[in-house]
């Protein structure tokens, strides 16, 4: 009888752990599956829904024509040369014995009927022989107008986009519930293409969007009817430059919400959608949005 019950204690024993084991392979084999089912469902970088974007706000738009560095114009200011009036009479200078010979000499008589000599146009009077020779006289015209080039001005960066993306730390994906308290939490609201868009904050508050927040799967949006049953395993934000803010300016307003969101979220920050956020790549980003020092 004792054989007996030892003999069944091991065979449950065996069972038991065979059983474990397949549990533990089956658990396995179900998170292998998983992830590549996760890998290949992320997208490539940008969705169609943010080329829609892009062609329904065209002031962000790359390749608008608005946006695009003005081809250098050479600016040419004519300054005119005014002709000096010619001097029509010198004064008469003569010596003293002239003088007093002049003084002397009766003074001819001009009848009344007689006409005076006509005026000569045009002509320079001819120099007497007694006046003093002052130098004045017509300045030669120049060939052609003086031209002064102005500088060309400076050419503008061309538009870029810088965009930073969110993963969840733990589990397969973000809940839309989540998504939209979190995201109203920083600022953010749902608007145009069903997705959720910032206008700055206080003082820095602009009427068109500053940056804007994506889902990574196609087609992008939010659908707000569906969303307490909506999942995505990843977000992204974007920030069009030029913006309606100075570049650096809108890009440290970027980050930090980037930031606030990945910390309610849970989520992994990332500069792609498969490398974390590093100071690098921060300072690389920042120096793009630098280069845009006026606002549109």
């Amino acid at each position: 009888m004792g054989d007996a019950s030892w003999t069944l204690r091991l065979v449950l024993l065996v069972i038991g752990l065979g059983v474990i084991a397949g549990v533990y392979l089956y658990g396995v084999s179900r998170k292998r599956k998983r992830n590549r089912l996760y890998r290949s469902q992320l997208p490539t970088w940008p969705p169609r829904s943010l080329r829609r974007f892009e062609e329904a706000e065209p002031e962000i738009e790359a390749g608008r024509k608005d946006d695009e560095a003005p081809e250098p114009v050479d600016e040419i200011i004519a300054v005119r040369v005014r002709k000096a009036e010619p001097l029509m009479e010198l004064p008469v200078v003569r010596r003293e014995d002239e003088e007093r010979e002049s003084a002397s000499s009766p003074t001819p008589q001009v009848p009344n009927d007689a006409e005076p000599p006509p005026k000569s146009r045009g002509k320079r009077p001819r120099k007497r022989a007694q006046q003093m020779d002052l130098g004045f006289g017509t300045p030669p015209m120049e060939s052609g107008a003086e031209e002064v080039l102005a500088p060309a001005p400076a050419a503008a960066p061309a538009p870029v986009i810088l965009a930073l993306y969110l993963r969840p730390s733990f589990g397969p994906a973000f809940v839309g519930p989540a998504i939209v308290r979190n995201v109203n939490a920083v600022g953010m609201r749902h608007g145009d293409l069903q997705i959720f868009h910032h206008f700055g904050a206080g003082e820095l508050r602009t009427t068109k969007p500053l940056f804007s927040l994506a889902n990574m799967l196609e087609p992008g949006n939010f659908d707000m009817k569906r969303i307490e049953a909506f999942q995505t395993p990843g977000v992204v934000m974007f920030l069009p430059l030029p913006a309606a803010l100075d570049g650096a300016v809108a890009f440290e307003l970027f980050l930090n919400t980037a930031q606030r969101l990945s910390e309610g979220l849970r989520a992994q920050l990332l500069s792609d959608p498969e490398t974390l956020l590093e100071s690098a790549a921060i300072e690389r980003l920042r120096r793009q949005a630098a280069a845009f020092q006026g606002a549109v």
